[in-house]
C-alpha cells in the first residue's frame, strides 16, 4: 500500500469513528475500502497488516487475538502499558537467545569476512542487551 493509501483509509476508519481505544474494526470495513474479500484471501493480508502497522505508529496498539479473521482490536488505553511491558520483556528474551546462539555458534569454518560479520553482530546484540539492561536497573 502506498502512504498515501494509508492516510486515505486511516482518515476514512477516523470519519466513521473506528480509530478509538477500545473499538473493532470489522472485517466487513477493510473489505469496503480495500476492494477484497476477507475470507481466506491472502491479498487481502498485505493491506490489513500494513494497516495495523499504520494504526499503531498513529498512537493506537492494535491486536487480531481473539478475534474474527479480518478483525482487529483497538487496545483500550489501560492495556496499552501492560501490553508494551509485556512486549519489551518478550524482547529481551529474544535478545538473549540470539545473543546464546550467536555465541554458541560453531565459527571454526567461516570465511575471514564471514566471521568479521558474525562477531560484529555477537558484539552488536551484546552491548545493546548491556545497555538495555544498565538503564533497566536505573528506573
Amino acid at each position: 500500500m502506498k502512504v498515501i493509501e494509508k492516510y486515505n483509509v486511516y482518515n476514512y476508519l477516523v470519519e466513521q469513528e473506528y480509530i478509538d481505544y477500545g473499538k473493532i474494526i470489522p472485517c466487513e470495513v477493510f473489505e469496503e475500502v480495500f476492494g477484497i474479500e476477507c475470507k481466506d484471501n491472502w491479498q487481502f493480508l498485505g493491506p490489513f497488516l500494513d494497516m495495523k502497522q499504520f494504526i499503531e505508529e498513529n498512537g493506537y496498539m492494535c491486536t487480531t487475538q481473539g478475534l474474527d479473521l479480518g478483525y482487529l482490536r483497538i487496545y483500550e488505553a489501560w492495556e496499552v502499558s501492560d501490553r508494551a511491558n509485556m512486549m519489551f520483556k518478550n524482547v529481551i528474551k529474544k535478545l538473549k537467545r540470539l545473543q546464546g546462539c550467536l555465541t554458541s555458534t560453531n565459527s571454526s569454518e567461516l570465511s575471514r569476512n564471514q566471521f568479521m560479520k558474525h562477531m560484529h553482530s555477537s558484539n552488536k546484540i551484546t552491548s545493546g542487551l548491556n545497555a538495555l539492561m544498565s538503564n533497566l536497573t536505573d528506573i
